[in-house]
């Protein structure tokens, strides 16, 4: 007499594709971390193994659940990368895996930041870290994002380009000497002159190389700005005003307030620009609200797969997500 094998219990799949790692956490219906991966990134624009990455990834966290990709209910995908209708078809791709049958959802990676650091509640999340992005869900439910308005707060990148042109405008004063001489360190020169000979050469350099180098001084330009050099400040307040501004412009299109506000990204998180940040958001008295991100971006996938599945956002679901969180950082 031959007997049924118990039915699998039935799961999620939550995706942060970025362009350098992509997360994949196998969820419960319950909000119990199953499952997880990291693998290579999943943006094809930077990635020639994007789709071959993202389903690495998502093979490996279901062996780590002990799944099947029958149980898979639901699998939303945030992917960098993924703006244009046409796009949908390499996203598609990434997730198809043999057995997986469930509803697939793909959609930009600030998609799923949003909802992670929000928790789904209508709100605005203002990233800012190798790139920029500013997005909006409105109490209709609406999206929209900053360059709706043709506005761009600008990354890491940006912050230092910025910086850089101020120096050879010769904004440069006496009391910037010691963050002067931290820049030509890190760029490896040892004058003005030197660093637009840099610049110039840098026309026949991969600027994918250049963005880079470019980036990593982000943290030099914030670190002297947090103690006082009047150069690293000024280029700050500047990045922390792009910000602010493109959260205003977004904001207006809210009934109530305060809107929630959470910024995302290792410049819009660093001490100088939040403040910054805080301090211009502030000056409309009750508008916005500032709040620190509940849950990472591939959670958010997870928590969007779950609402998706007809699962109810609760708070003792959010806090199994949390839990989930806390587990992959320790």
């Amino acid at each position: 007499m031959s007997h049924a094998l118990p039915a699998e219990q039935p799961t999620v799949i939550g995706i942060d594709g970025g362009g350098t790692t992509t997360r994949v956490a196998c969820v419960g219906l319950d909000g119990v971390l199953l499952g997880y991966s990291e693998a290579g990134g999943a943006n094809p624009n930077h990635n020639v193994d994007a789709p071959a990455n993202v389903r690495q990834a998502i093979q490996q966290a279901l062996n780590q659940a002990n799944r099947s990709a029958a149980s898979v209910r639901v699998l939303i995908a945030g992917i960098a990368g993924l703006d244009e209708p046409q796009d949908q078809a390499w996203a598609h791709e990434a997730t198809t895996i043999p057995g997986l049958t469930g509803i697939r959802i793909h959609r930009n990676d600030a998609d799923i930041a949003l909802a992670g650091a929000l928790a789904t509640r209508p709100g605005i999340i203002a990233i800012a870290g190798t790139g920029s992005n500013i997005v909006a869900i409105t109490e209709t439910g609406e999206r929209i994002e900053n360059d709706a308005f043709h506005h761009y707060a600008g990354g890491a990148r940006h912050l230092a380009y910025d910086l850089v042109q101020q120096a050879l405008l010769g904004a440069a004063i006496p009391s910037d000497e010691t963050f002067m001489q931290a820049l030509f360190a890190y760029l490896r020169v040892a004058s003005i002159a030197q660093l637009r000979e840099l610049l110039l050469a840098q026309r026949h350099h991969d600027y994918r190389d250049v963005k880079r180098l470019f980036g990593g001084l982000a943290p030099i330009i914030t670190s002297f700005a947090e103690i006082g050099s009047p150069l690293a400040l000024a280029a700050c307040a500047r990045a922390a005003t792009g910000l602010a501004n493109g959260i205003r412009l977004l904001g207006a299109c809210f009934t109530q307030r305060p809107v929630e506000v959470a910024l995302m990204g290792g410049l819009a998180r660093s001490g100088i620009i939040s403040t910054q940040v805080g301090t211009i958001l502030a000056a409309v008295p009750g508008a916005y609200l500032l709040v620190e991100p509940q849950l990472p971006p591939v959670h958010g996938a997870a928590l969007l797969a779950l609402r998706q599945a007809g699962i109810s956002i609760s708070a003792p679901l959010i806090a199994s997500l949390k839990q989930a969180a806390r587990t992959i950082l320790s």
